[in-house]
């Protein structure tokens, strides 16, 4: 498993580092991404679960869906 950082948190600082090993050792990815305007993404957020948010989020699945290692199933966890 590769961890790779673009927030300038190095993955042994990650607090998602013991259980994204554990994903990856079973064989999945793990994909952690910030709602438009949060976290350490760019943008505003106008409120949760906005019709932006929703389609930035639809696109973050399709992209994974077409990623040369992904065999196209997708599952989602959050808040």
């Amino acid at each position: 498993i590769k961890l790779l950082s673009y927030t300038g948190v190095v993955p042994t600082d990650d607090f998602n580092l013991e259980e994204a090993t554990a994903v990856g050792a079973a064989g999945y990815a793990i994909l952690y991404a910030d709602a438009r305007g949060t976290g350490a993404s760019y943008g505003t957020r106008t409120q949760p679960f906005s019709v932006d948010e929703i389609n930035d989020f639809g696109e973050v699945v399709d992209w994974v869906a077409k990623q040369p290692w992904s065999n196209g199933k997708v599952g989602a966890l959050g808040v």
